[in-house]
Order: structure tokens, then sequence, then C-alpha cells
């Protein structure tokens, strides 16, 4: 089998959530040993970022999105279909500017519609552009859906009304270093973004559906109830939309600290040397970030809401993220009760092991025979 794969999402300079899953998806693809041909397709003035045996088109991707959005043009398939090939089946991994012929089939991945639920996390310009790529009118064209949870499956059928038999739920992986390797790399990775030796860590694009002046917020008053715990909160990624707020909070707010945007290498030790992870986000469509803190061991205080209950399978502390108070006392919690918070992050990291990109990508390949 043949299948084209859009790889739009890796021509970021930075690998965000997306970007990370498309990825590490086409690692594992390409890791079986099954007899299937990939075809990878990238657009844009510079080829970066995309597989080298890919299919580029040196055009800009504005052009390509406005002739996609007046014309229904260019097939993609199409594209590929010169260089290197008809592909059997065409991948979108997340939504885009896309359109593909109508012989060919179409698979198409939706991460999330927190741009459909809650618009206001969302810029005008984002709005415009999510309103642009036509998300029902892709979803009634593809002749399969890929969602990363079982509640964001409702949330496509319920909003496109989309037949729920047409929608497969595949978890995405986690990607884990060997422990023992990554500890060696703990006090550099300690030294390079200038970590304190306790702190509870928020991991993700710094953004309103983040929850990250919440965060800020609770920890505050967890501070103030104990003014002698020695943790500081540690904030990581890039800046978002939106974060006027958060920096403000950020600079008067004494021992947090903001370290930017975090190379992937680095990611395993940082996760491990941090005391607790606390993601209380509005809205999720799997919570990738929470996973891969379970899957190192570390205590989660993560959201009640959408995703993130069905992936953490009860391994967490979960908290209603819209009282900061709640948020406050479960970081109270985890520090008072340290044996046993320990003990249900080493179920967690049992937890996360269902969650491998090798099981994705033959559920993947599973799905695009049958379609």
């Amino acid at each position: 089998m043949r299948i084209g794969v859009d790889c739009r999402p890796l021509m970021e300079q930075h690998r965000t959530g997306v970007g990370e899953y498309t990825y590490q998806l086409i690692q594992a693809l390409q890791s079986l040993s099954a007899p299937h041909e990939y075809i990878f397709f990238s657009s844009g003035i510079r080829k970066r970022g995309a597989t080298p045996s890919s299919v580029h088109v040196a055009v800009p991707n504005k052009l390509v999105s406005a002739a996609t959005f007046f014309f229904d043009r260019p097939y993609l398939d199409r594209l590929v279909e010169k260089k290197k090939g008809r592909p059997d089946v065409f991948f979108s991994p997340n939504l885009n500017f896309t359109s593909v012929s109508p012989k060919c089939r179409y698979a198409l991945m939706i991460h999330d519609l927190s741009f459909e639920l809650q618009p206001k996390w969302y810029t005008k310009k984002q709005r415009l552009w999510h309103r642009a790529v036509r998300p029902r009118t892709q979803c009634q064209r593809a002749d399969a859906i890929i969602v990363p949870s079982e509640n964001t499956k409702r949330d496509v059928a319920h909003v496109y009304g989309v037949d729920s038999e047409k929608i497969h739920v595949i978890y995405p992986g986690v990607f884990q270093e060997d422990f023992e390797k990554q500890k060696k790399t703990f006090e550099d990775v300690r030294k390079k973004y200038n970590l304190p030796e306790h702190f509870f860590l928020y991991l993700g694009t710094i953004e309103p559906r983040k929850n990250v002046d919440g965060i800020i917020k609770a920890f505050n008053l967890f501070k103030k109830q104990h003014p002698d715990h020695p943790a500081h909160l540690v904030l990581a990624g890039g800046w978002g939309w939106g974060s006027t707020l958060v920096r403000r909070l950020i600079d008067e707010t004494p021992s947090v600290q903001y370290i930017g945007y975090v190379d992937a290498a680095d990611k395993p030790s940082l996760y491990q040397l941090a005391d607790v992870f606390v993601y209380p986000s509005f809205y999720e469509g799997f919570g990738l970030p929470v996973v891969e803190a379970m899957a190192y061991g570390v205590p989660v205080v993560a959201s009640n809401r959408s995703s993130l209950p069905e992936v953490t399978q009860g391994k967490a502390a979960l908290v209603n993220p819209y009282d900061v108070g709640e948020v406050a006392d479960a970081l109270q919690w985890v520090t008072k009760n340290p044996e046993i918070a320990q003990k249900i992050a080493e179920e967690a990291k049992q937890t996360a092991q269902n969650y491998q990109w090798q099981k994705t990508a033959q559920a993947f390949l599973s799905l695009m025979s049958h379609i």
C-alpha cells in the first residue's frame, strides 16, 4: 500500500503538539517491517524539517492555502502522483487547507475541537483560519477520521454530525528515553535551565486554554499557606497569544521561573527532576504532556475536564481547573503525602506504557488497509 502523508506540520522551527505527533508517527511507521511505501508531502519556499524523500512543492504555503480555499485545488494526491506514483490513501495529520481528488481515499486526524467549543481561547485570526479550512466539509469528505480520545470522538460526532462509526480512536504514543541514559544528564539539564532543587513543573504552550495564570495563582496560594516550603514553580514552553496576564503574574509572584522552549532531548530529565507536574488545562484532545509526565513517574495534578480523566485512568489528582483553591489543595496533598503520591505515580508509569508509538502505528496501518 502506498500512503501519502501531509508533512506540512513539520515545517515549523520548533515542533509543538501537532508537529511532534506527526514526527513520532512517521518514525514509528518507518520502524515497522510492514510492506508499505510512504510518500511525504510538503510545501513552502524553504524545505525545512520535511523527510528527505518528501515530494516538496516550492511555492508559498499561503498560495497553496488560497488556491485550496477559492478553487479546491491543487489535489495533493495528484501532486504526489506526478513524482512518486499514485497514493492509495492520503493522510492529513491535522486540519489544514487540504484537497484530494474524489477517487483518492482520505484519512484525517482531528486532535481536538477547542476552536469550536471555546472560540474565546483563540485570536480573531485563528478563528478565521479555522473557519476557512472548512473542518465540517473535510470531515464529510474524509473516508476515516482519527481522533486521540473517546472524548474527542464524542465532540466530533456531536459538533459536525458525523457518524460515529467513521470516527476511530487511536491513542498517540509517548516517546520515553531509557531512564539510566537520561539519569546521567540530570545535572546538565538542571544547570542549563538554572533549575531549583525542588519545583512544580508546567510544560506546554503559554496560552489561555492551558490555564497557566490559574497555575500561578494556585501556586501563590499554596506558598501563602506554606511559606517555608522550598518548591518553586517552573513554566516551560513557547509563548502563545494572550499571554500578557501570565507575564505580569510571573513578574509579580516570587519563586516563579519561566525557562522558555525546552529541547526535546532535555524533556525526560526535566520531567524527572520535577516534584509535581501541574496541568489543569481547560480543554485537551488528549493531553500528551500529562501522559509524558506519567511515563517518567512524576506525580500529576491535572484537570478533571475533557480527555484528561480518560487518559490518566485514575492515576492523577484531578481538579476543577476553574477553582484555584482546589488546585492549591491538590498541590498541598501531594507534598504532604509523598509516599502515597509516589506510589500512585509508579502505577501511572505502568499505565503510560499503554501509550506506545508502535501500537499507534500498527493501529494506523490497520485502519488504512480497511478504508
